[in-house]
């Protein structure tokens, strides 16, 4: 009898046991395929995708989750570049005229996003107001240009063109992923 006991014990055990591994891996399955159709949705699939991966709290994220997991990320990647922004105005050539006119510019651009946009996107987004979060983000999409267009009517070939067209382009993914909400 004490055998027959065990014997059940241990079969139930590793039902159980199963059990728990088939929900978790399909809830993990379900979270990825979240992921991937939000992503799927944006102007660049595969940054979305490894940028959301990348974040932790995305393995628990339902779809506003993930947008604020990539409005952290604009925020984020905005901090970066203003940081090498005020890299470049104590360099020279940087360090005067035209060029640093135009850097200012830029920084200033940069320090509104981080200032007005991106708040306004965080709490559009907490209040379910998606229309203010779709148009920060894509306020913020915009500014990464007119960045770049300060150079080009100096006549300046500018140092931020790739981190503008990051800027640009995370922020639009931003703005898709909030539009899906």
């Amino acid at each position: 009898m004490r055998n027959n006991f065990k014997i059940v014990s241990s079969r139930l055990l590793v039902l159980l046991v199963t059990l728990l591994l088939t929900i978790s891996i399909a809830a993990y399955q379900n979270q990825n395929d979240l992921i991937t159709e939000s992503c799927r949705e944006t102007s660049d699939p595969r940054t979305c995708e490894s940028t959301l991966r990348s974040d932790p709290r995305s393995s628990s994220a339902d779809s506003r989750g993930l947008a604020l997991i990539m409005v952290d990320v604009v925020k984020s990647d905005y901090n970066n570049a203003l940081r090498y922004v005020n890299q470049l105005i104590v360099q020279k050539p940087w360090t005067q005229g035209d060029r640093l006119k135009t850097l200012r510019k830029c920084e200033e651009l940069y320090k509104f996003v981080l200032s007005y946009d991106v708040p306004e996107a965080v709490e559009a987004i907490e209040k379910g107001d998606k229309k203010f979060g779709v148009d920060a983000m894509v306020d913020s999409s915009r500014d990464p240009g007119f960045c770049e267009l300060e150079f080009s009517s100096s006549k300046l070939k500018s140092p931020l063109t790739e981190t503008n067209n990051h800027l640009h382009g995370i922020a639009d993914i931003a703005a898709t992923l909030i539009r899906l909400l």
